[in-house]
């Protein structure tokens, strides 16, 4: 009888310590991702204090460089680039600690060498090029928006930063009407090549911006030459802030931005743009500028399946296995 009870006890309190045993893993797990997580957003706000966010913005075109044009029309792509640079700044500078900086204030003509290197100056980290489209052999559309992006193939998490900050910009300006034609990326046709003897990017921009570890994207936001795009996007200023305000609503999801302390802001001191999740973007890759001949795919940015925990998987082995031990020893600190 006292075998029995005595094997009942055992038992119990076997299942009573292995049931500790898990709240006790699980416990650390807890306060070790919670605080890792705090560590990082705490370097992440200290950092963001410390080093403003500064963006350039390149209105295309200027000078003799009209851009796009409309037949029989004094509308020209270099005007409506620049009004729109304008109210995006404008937007931005909303914004807490964040500079921004326009590549021209006037109708300049500037090379674009030139832009890349004051981007460089600035030290920005994002040259966004601001242009309106026109129909052409590289692209099987004629109306819609559209951003240009490094492509694969050369320094790739700058690529995927790019094609990120491209999905936000689109996820907004088509909430105006716009049709999404995608994020549009083009092999150079001079047998360019990056040191990886991968072939470059077509835009001089976009390698420029690459060869310089710079993020930067350029903006197509309508056909300047369909006239439903124009007249339901173009054809005012009032048109142009919105679009304008729409870029600079993709910009600082992206960054998760935060207003300025205004009186008639009530919500000061919150970031109200939820990350975007598991976006799916079209991707047209132009490889001799026959439109033709592009290779168009699909990918999923965001994707809560691939989004990385805040430490690698060997950490989290070995912290298992020194609980699984009983020999935990944890520190953790913010230095």
């Amino acid at each position: 009888m006292s075998k029995d009870i005595s094997a009942v006890f055992e038992r119990r309190y076997g299942e009573e310590k292995m049931i500790m045993r898990k709240y006790v893993i699980v416990t650390c797990l807890i306060v070790f991702v919670t605080s890792t997580v705090f560590c990082f957003k705490e370097k992440t706000e200290v950092r963001a204090k410390e080093k403003p966010l500064v963006l350039v913005l390149d209105p295309g075109h200027g000078g003799s460089q009209s851009g796009a044009t409309r037949d029989n029309e004094k509308e020209e792509e270099k005007d409506l680039n620049l009004k729109i640079a304008v109210y995006l700044k404008q937007e931005l500078e909303l914004y807490e600690n964040t500079e921004v900086y326009l590549t021209r204030t006037g109708d300049e003509e500037i090379e674009l060498p030139e832009r890349i290197q004051f981007a460089v100056e600035k030290r920005a980290d994002a040259l966004i090029s601001l242009h309106n489209n026109a129909a052409g052999p590289c692209a099987a559309y004629d109306h819609g928006c559209t951003v240009l992006a490094a492509k694969d193939g050369y320094k790739d998490t700058l690529a995927q930063k790019g094609q990120e900050l491209s999905c936000n910009i689109l996820n907004e300006l088509t909430k105006l009407g716009l049709t999404n034609q995608g994020i549009l990326t083009r092999d150079s046709e001079a047998d360019e090549r990056y040191p990886n003897q991968v072939l470059a990017d077509y835009y001089a921009i976009i390698r420029g911006g690459v060869e310089n570890d710079m993020l930067t994207v350029l903006v197509e936001h309508a056909f300047i030459d369909s006239n439903s795009d124009y007249k339901a996007y173009l054809s005012s200023d009032e048109k142009l802030k919105s679009l304008a305000c729409a870029d600079a609503t993709g910009i600082a999801r992206y960054y998760q931005l935060v207003k300025k302390s205004q009186e008639d802001t009530v919500d000061h001191g919150k970031c109200l743009l939820e990350p975007l999740k598991e976006y799916k973007e079209k991707l047209v890759h132009v490889v001799d500028g026959n439109a033709k001949h592009n290779e168009i795919s699909y990918k999923t940015y965001y994707s809560v399946k691939s989004k990385q925990l805040p430490y690698d998987m060997e950490t989290f082995d070995q912290i298992t296995k020194d609980i699984n031990e009983n020999v935990i020893s944890m520190h953790i600190s913010c230095d």
